[in-house]
């Protein structure tokens, strides 16, 4: 059976023709999404997931266009996380309508065609005249010359299949594609005039972000929009599920179900994610199917990093040396995407890097941005009129930004989904080679680099987590809920065993949170206290007043406020922001780096930095705090896997061999070879101890045999057979100085007779002991 049989023949044309062959992903998903399903589907990045769920929907819409049934109200709903991914996904619904409807034109057009010849040729022959034929084979030759002119549609990026046979030229000129679908977006950044026209006149695709729906269930008018919808999309499921966001946003969609006329059909939409019947749980509390077909993508990883010299003192040389590195490679490249941990490292590197290929050679992509900044750079990759763009995690989730060649990480990824996800935006395509090069500032980053590297080798993703029992996320939604007209507790009931991360709420914890609400404990303490929600306990009835939708809407999900100044230059252009520690520390006439240009303040008002654009000459990159996330609990399980086939490798002789599998280059396994042996497998008789900060641990064989510990106060042996030997060696350094110089106080519980001579003879009393002594347990 063909896939596209499934849709109606011009949605199924303009596919074939314009996209070719479905992937094994679009096979999966669109017979259970079209059977009324809740489907996930999961599948790599590049691999037409999106449109594998928007296409069924967009296919019955115009067919219920056609036929007259279509009204004006909102069918389908489309979640982003991202306010510029929900942009991105407007721009790329355009190309699927517009060819859906030019395959419907071209079809009346030729119905009409073939109609008109036929009566012409009728009339013809009643009259008795033989020119019949070749007055209508002259039409047809016209026709086919005016189609020829005009050209089969253009294809995007990446679609590059060739013409099947038979393919259809585009309708004329004179039926211009004007789809009778309208699609809207309601986020952050929607003007106000927009708002109220969406509510007088209701799109029949939203596409809106967790916060931004919460706020429209917040009000009549926003609930008057929603209540018509019958689906649902929830991208990018893997970047909320592990987060409040995301119980926040499953509460909202179980809230849809009760508002609309029947529960939603919902589709989530994931490129990495583990395990899969948690993803299903959490999307759907009826049975979800699950499409996620087995698709190989070939990758390629490179470790990367220049040569350490420890001699050069130029400020940020590291940095230098990588972007120097980043350029020859951009122009080799056609477009290259470099991605940081941090928006800080994304500006510097831009930085660095236009020092060497001029203003604008590369561009910045963060959250810090503004919104027209960001379209803008996104618009100039698309287009292939931008090299290098340096970005954070705000590219990493879809954002179609054309044919990427290759991808560079700046420092070692701390996540092994996210570096699957940043991997995917080169070869964004499944007949490609998705290519990255992770560039490693310290030898240390380049070993871990190459733990990451191997990880995502073998698909390694972290497994999902989903929180449960979010109290204060469900509070949020009892005020909003409150606002818009009251409610039952038996109606939260009902609503809550429908989101997962709340299905094991009592009834009971629900009215703990509302007596909460209802200021019951700034009562019982006679502290004075508005109530957030009117509450009737002997009832079990809920109501808000004006103060309930105020702090409903100016409190409302689960982003962090950071205090964020907005930058304005001297006209009044919004330009981004900057971390209220940096604004701070920043004073009149200072200069900065922001979306790769450089700014110079000129006033710092309350909540603004008015600025100027300058010279680059004396320029330093902004800061913004709490960026860095930390390592999963499986990514640490996979490196220590690997870390100790390392050890191995270093006892035969093998090390060099065995850090060039994990894709690390010359320079980077050399540096990462030195490393190795000097901090993980020194030699007792080389090196006693290697100091960290509150930590010594004497070594021997190459194995640490003894760890001590200023701040626990603690000493681990691993080796009790070494302990005389270590403690002798301790005391020393200590002696000398070269450890704990400040530690007087050493206690040992076992081993008292061994260690009480010892630690003696380097001027330690027993009334000093006061260090305490562990021994492994056996086994």
């Amino acid at each position: 059976m063909d896939p596209l049989d499934i849709f109606h023949k011009p949605t199924a044309r303009w596919f074939a023709d314009s996209i070719g062959t479905p992937t094994a992903v679009q096979e999966a998903a669109w017979p259970a999404i079209a059977s009324g399903n809740h489907t996930l589907v999961s599948a790599p990045t590049g691999t037409g997931k999106t449109l594998a769920a928007f296409l069924v929907f967009i296919d019955r819409l115009m067919a219920m266009a056609r036929e007259g049934t279509l009204r004006q109200e909102l069918y389908l709903i489309y979640v982003s996380p991202l306010k510029s991914l929900a942009g991105d996904i407007r721009e790329n619904l355009r190309r699927p309508l517009e060819g859906i409807l030019r395959e419907q034109q071209m079809s009346d057009y030729l119905a009409e065609d073939a109609h008109a010849s036929r009566q012409l040729a009728n009339r013809q022959l009643t009259d008795g005249q033989l020119a019949d034929s070749k007055l209508a084979d002259g039409r047809l030759s016209n026709w086919q010359l005016e189609s020829k002119q005009l050209g089969s549609s253009p294809r995007g990026p990446g679609q590059g299949n060739p013409q099947r046979e038979g393919h259809r030229p585009s309708s004329p000129t004179n039926l211009p594609p004007s789809s009778p679908l309208t699609v809207a977006i309601r986020t952050g950044d929607t003007p106000q005039s927009e708002r109220r026209r969406m509510v007088k006149s209701p799109p029949h695709i939203l596409i809106t972000t967790p916060e931004s729906l919460f706020l429209m269930l917040t009000s009549k008018s926003g609930q008057s929009v929603l209540r018509t919808a019958r689906w649902i999309i929830i991208d990018e499921v893997h970047a909320m599920i592990d987060s409040k966001r995301g119980a926040h946003l499953s509460l909202s969609v179980a809230r849809l179900d009760k508002l609309c006329p029947r529960p939603l059909q919902r589709i989530g939409l994931s490129a990495t994610i583990q395990p899969l019947s948690k993803a299903a749980d959490w999307l759907s509390p009826e049975p979800v199917v699950i499409a996620a077909p087995k698709m190989h993508k070939d990758v390629k990883l490179i470790v990367t990093s220049p040569k350490f010299d420890f001699l050069d003192v130029r400020k940020d040389a590291i940095w230098r040396d990588i972007a120097a590195s980043v350029y020859t490679l951009c122009l080799q490249s056609r477009s290259v995407i470099a991605f940081a941990d941090g928006r800080a490292y994304a500006e510097k590197l831009a930085y660095y890097v236009n020092q060497l290929g001029g203003d604008g050679f590369a561009r910045t992509h963060h959250g810090s941005i503004s919104k027209e900044q960001r379209l803008e750079v996104e618009h100039a990759l698309r287009q292939g009129k931008l090299r290098l763009l340096c970005a954070t995690s705000s590219m990493e989730l879809g954002i179609d930004v054309g044919e990427i060649d290759q991808v560079v990480q700046i420092g070692c990824p701390r996540s092994i989904s996210s570096a699957m996800q940043r991997l995917g935006r080169s070869g964004h395509n499944p007949n490609r080679v998705s290519v990255m090069r992770i560039f490693a500032r310290a030898s240390s980053e380049g070993l871990y680099s190459g733990l990451a590297a191997e990880v995502v080798r073998r698909g390694g993703v972290e497994q999902c987590r989903p929180p449960r029992l979010c109290f204060d996320v469900l509070a949020q939604h009892l005020v909003s809920m409150a606002a818009v007209g009251g409610y039952h507790v038996d109606e939260v009931m009902d609503i809550l065993v429908r989101a997962y991360p709340f299905r094991d709420v009592t009834r009971e914890d629900v009215k703990e949170v509302l007596r909460m609400l209802a200021g019951d404990h700034e009562r019982d303490r006679d502290i004075p206290v508005r109530p957030r929600i009117l509450y009737d306990r002997i009832h079990e009835r809920v109501h808000g007043d004006l103060y309930s939708r105020a702090l409903a809407v100016s409190a409302g999900g689960t982003i962090p406020d950071k205090g964020l100044y907005t930058v304005r230059t001297e006209d009044g252009v919004k330009l981004g922001e900057l971390d209220e520690e940096f604004v701070f520390e920043a004073r009149l006439g200072d200069k900065f780096l922001l979306g790769s240009f450089t700014w110079q303040i000129r006033d710092i008002t309350k909540d603004t930095v008015v600025v100027a654009q300058c010279s680059i000459e004396g320029a330093r990159p902004p800061f913004w705090r709490g960026e860095i996330k930390g390592r999963r609990l499986e990514t640490g399980f996979a490196y220590g896997e690997i870390l100790r086939k390392l050890d191995r490798a270093h006892e035969t002789g093998s090390l060099r061999d065995e850090l060039s599998r994990l894709g690390l280059d010359d320079t980077a396994a050399e540096s990462a070879e030195v490393f190795v042996k000097s901090k993980y497998l020194a030699h007792y008789q080389d090196r006693a101890f290697m100091n960290v900060p509150g930590t010594a641990v004497a070594l021997r064989a190459g194995v640490p045999v003894a760890v001590f510990e200023r701040q626990g106060k603690t000493l681990r042996v691993f080796d009790h057979t070494c302990l005389s030997e270590a403690l002798k060696t301790f005391a020393q350094d200590y002696a000398a100085q070269r450890i704990f110089p400040t530690v007087r106080h050493l206690t040992v519980k076992e081993y008292p007779s061994e260690a009480a001579d010892v630690l003696k003879s380097a001027g330690f009393s027993r009334e000093m002991l006061d260090y305490v002594l562990y021994r492994r347990p056996a086994g």
